[in-house]
């Protein structure tokens, strides 16, 4: 359950990343995350947009906004997300065939994985009536929904136009989060980053998708406490296990010294001994094994209707369990074995 939970954490922190067409991303040099991005002048654009090898050069702003429900003092704050609605952002075709709505001034796209206390966006819709909100002091309207889902770092996703974006935090200046960055097909990209981060002002920097995604990951697990629970919960329940077989077989061994003892009086050696408790642990394992994937996997899917995060067991996670779960019990085996040197025959004629 630790590990499905941190994969989650690490997933969902990257969803949004994995899910936008771009081949590169132009970022401010005091950018660390997703979570802590710094805008700069989507002037800067022009300056990774070499018109040789670039097909597309998009802004993509993204920041905390106020979504006010009509008759409520206080709001939620979603993630919302400004781009152009005529470039190509997202992979998903559910998205991108829907953000010529967003041409539209005041409409946005709604994530339906949102929790409900974001109002009845999608059963509104359905009935074919106009699903409205307060951000501020505009007023925006939902044009169409997807399905994105929640992260560790917001509960919700709204997308929109630039314009909208703008309107609802202007500012002098442009300004963007992001550069997508768009190649032609065949181009080598981190060869064409390379020679174009020289190019660059000192303030930006690009960087290709695989990049952005390790260094995302990297954050929520070295530079966020979040992270470091989940691997201690881990640990910890790595350990309670390994306590609680080594109890089980340091029990049976105590219980069956004089059984040792007659068969080592009958020529058995300590190995076979020893070799009979590495068994008992491994049968452990193979039996403890199902009955906790059975009921990990129920809970994943409870927390999962619950909260929208896609929490799952993925074959990587099962098998690193069972193995750690092999390595446990051969490890309590080996201390129990211990308890076998109390196997003396001559106990026999005691």
């Amino acid at each position: 359950m630790q590990l499905a939970i941190q994969d989650t954490l690490y997933n969902s922190s990257v969803a949004l990343i994995a899910g936008i067409n771009a081949d590169a991303f132009l970022l401010n040099r005091q950018t660390t995350s997703m979570m802590s991005l710094t805008s700069f002048p989507q002037s800067r654009l022009a300056n990774a947009n070499d018109g040789r090898d670039v097909v597309s050069a998009s802004p993509f702003s993204f920041r905390y906004m106020n979504w006010r429900l009509p008759g409520e003092e206080t709001g939620r704050y979603p993630m919302a997300i400004g781009i152009n609605p005529g470039d190509e952002v997202f992979l998903d075709n559910n998205i991108q065939s829907q953000l010529k709505k967003l041409t539209i001034e005041g409409s946005v796209l709604f994530d339906e994985l949102s929790p409900n206390y974001y109002g009845s966006v999608k059963k509104t819709m359905a009935a074919g009536e106009n699903f409205t909100v307060s951000s501020g002091s505009h007023r925006l309207r939902v044009a169409g929904i997807f399905k994105l889902g929640p992260t560790f770092a917001y509960e919700s996703t709204i997308i929109t136009s630039l314009v909208t974006f703008n309107e609802i935090y202007p500012a002098k200046n442009p300004m963007i989060s992001i550069g997508l960055i768009k190649l032609k097909p065949g181009i080598d990209v981190d060869r064409w980053i390379i020679k174009s981060n020289n190019n660059l002002p000192e303030d930006v920097y690009l960087v290709n998708k695989q990049d952005f995604i390790k260094s995302e990951k990297a954050v929520w697990s070295t530079e966020k406490p979040i992270g470091y629970i989940f691997l201690f919960g881990a640990l910890m329940g790595l350990t309670i296990g390994a306590i609680m077989v080594y109890q089980l077989l340091s029990t049976d061994v105590s219980y069956n010294i004089l059984t040792y003892a007659t068969m080592m009086s009958l020529g058995y050696r300590r190995g076979q001994l020893e070799s009979i408790v590495v068994t008992e642990g491994l049968i452990i394992s193979a039996i403890s094994f199902p009955c906790a994937w059975a009921i990990s996997g129920l809970l994943c899917r409870a927390i999962t209707n619950s909260t929208s995060l896609s929490v799952g067991l993925s074959e990587a996670t099962i098998l690193t369990t069972y193995g750690l779960a092999v390595l446990v019990s051969v490890s309590a085996s080996l201390f129990a074995m211990l308890k076998l040197k109390d196997a003396d025959p001559s106990d026999l004629f005691s």
